[in-house]
C-alpha cells in the first residue's frame, strides 16, 4: 500500500494536467521516488479529465519491468489496477492523502530466483533468513550460501550449507506453497533433507505451521487494509503472485 500511497501523490501533484501529460508526468514522478525501474507505466483513466482536480479517478493502472521498490530485491513485473478512487483534495496539500471511500487494487507481481538468490545475500535479509534457521535448527545455526530453486507446481526448494557448532552439512527443505483462505499460505509435504540424511518431519512440522500464521495477511486489518492472497503459481525459474487488498486509508 505504500506504493500505491506513492503513485496517488504523484499524480494528484499534477492534477492540472490532463490525459497522456499526466500518465508521463506521473510516471517521471514515481520513477523519482523509487530506487530504479528499467521500464515504467503509468495508465490513467478519467471521464471527464477535469475530475481528477475534486480528488477522484476512474482506474489507475502501473505495468513495471525490473522495478526495485524494497531494498536489494528486484521484481520482474509489476502489475497494478485500482477500482475508482476518491481522496480528499486538501488533504494532498497537507501531504497526506485522505480516502473519501474505501479504495481497492489488484496486484499481480512476478519475482525470478536469480533475483530472489541475489537478495538472499543482503545483509537485510540474511539476519532474517538466519532468525529462521536458528529457530528450526538451533542456537549457533547458519545457512551459508543459500539458494532457492522454483520446481513448478508451487513446489520450492532452499538448500545451502548448514553450519552448527558440531557439523556442517549439504541442507535442503523442499515444500509445496499453496494459498489457504486467502490470508496464508500452507506449507504443504515439506522434505527436510541434512546430507543424505532425511529428516522425519515430526520434528519440524510445527515450526512450519507456526511460520505460516506468523505470515497471516488478516493481521494487517488492524490498520484498516484487508488483503488476500489469489493466486500463487510457481514455474521453474519464478514465482508468481495475484493479490487484492482494500484500505480505508492510506499509510
Amino acid at each position: 500500500m505504500e506504493l500505491l500511497a506513492l503513485l496517488l501523490s504523484s499524480v494528484f501533484t499534477v492534477a492540472g494536467s490532463g490525459g497522456t501529460v499526466l500518465d508521463f508526468v506521473a510516471q517521471d514522478l514515481l520513477r523519482d521516488r523509487i530506487r530504479s525501474a528499467e521500464q515504467l507505466e503509468v495508465r490513467i483513466d478519467n471521464t471527464p479529465n477535469y475530475q481528477i482536480l475534486s480528488g477522484n479517478l476512474d482506474r489507475l493502472r502501473l505495468a513495471g519491468r525490473g522495478v526495485e521498490v524494497l531494498p536489494d530485491l528486484r521484481i520482474q513485473t509489476l502489475e497494478l489496477e485500482t477500482d475508482p478512487i476518491s481522496i480528499e483534495p486538501s488533504s494532498l496539500r497537507r501531504g497526506r492523502p485522505r480516502l473519501r471511500r474505501p479504495l481497492a487494487a489488484a496486484f499481480r507481481v512476478v519475482v525470478r530466483a536469480e533475483d530472489l538468490n541475489r537478495a538472499l545475500q543482503s545483509p537485510r535479509i540474511q539476519r532474517q533468513l538466519q532468525r529462521l534457521v536458528r529457530g528450526l535448527s538451533g542456537a549457533g545455526s547458519q545457512l551459508v550460501n543459500p539458494q532457492i530453486q522454483f520446481l513448478g507446481n508451487n513446489r520450492i526448494r532452499l538448500q545451502g550449507s548448514l553450519q552448527t557448532p558440531a557439523t556442517n552439512v549439504t541442507a535442503s527443505l523442499e515444500v509445496t506453497v499453496q494459498p489457504q483462505q486467502g490470508s496464508r499460505l500452507q506449507l504443504l509435504n515439506p522434505v527436510l533433507s541434512l546430507g543424505d540424511q532425511t529428516v522425519p518431519a515430526s520434528l519440524y512440522r510445527g515450526f512450519l505451521d507456526g511460520l505460516s500464521q506468523q505470515y497471516d495477511l488478516r493481521r494487517f486489518q488492524a490498520q484498516g487494509i484487508t488483503a488476500r492472497l489469489l493466486q500463487l503459481n510457481s514455474s521453474p525459474g519464478q514465482l508468481e503472485i495475484i493479490a487484492y487488498a482494500r484500505t480505508e486509508r492510506l499509510p
